[in-house]
């Protein structure tokens, strides 16, 4: 770990039917989405985010369903959790980006990619 790791800023965004919580680690460096696996959120990157946030900027939402995100009654179709997090993209500015996805969210990160090619800049 590094010496002093930074704690994320909690943060919300109104994406269409949801209220958003995401984590921000700032920084100055580009930006990557972290998208956690099923039954966890975004604070599955405590312990990773502090060490990436010395070269990027780390921002991990709690996806639909998931952490303090809205309990949508539907919505969890691969394509519309795709367009979730997209939104919270557009909704920062962020307009094209790399994608660190963990199990379930590897998949969302995937259909991000196969939805919006132009937005994905990498896949990890």
């Amino acid at each position: 770990m590094t010496k002093s790791s930074p704690a994320p800023s909690e943060k919300w965004a109104d994406i269409g039917d949801l209220r958003m919580r995401y984590l921000d680690w700032g920084g100055d460096g580009a930006p990557v989405l972290a998208l956690h696996g099923l039954a966890s959120c975004a604070h599955w990157y405590d312990l990773v985010a502090p060490e990436l946030s010395e070269k990027f900027r780390i921002i991990a939402p709690d996806q639909r369903g998931h952490g303090q995100t809205t309990q949508a009654p539907t919505g969890y179709d691969w394509q519309t959790l795709a367009s979730d997090v997209a939104g919270l993209m557009s909704h920062l500015g962020i307009n094209e980006y790399p994608v660190l996805g963990h199990s379930w969210g590897g998949n969302v990160a995937i259909n991000l990619a196969a939805n919006y090619p132009d937005r994905v800049s990498a896949l990890v």
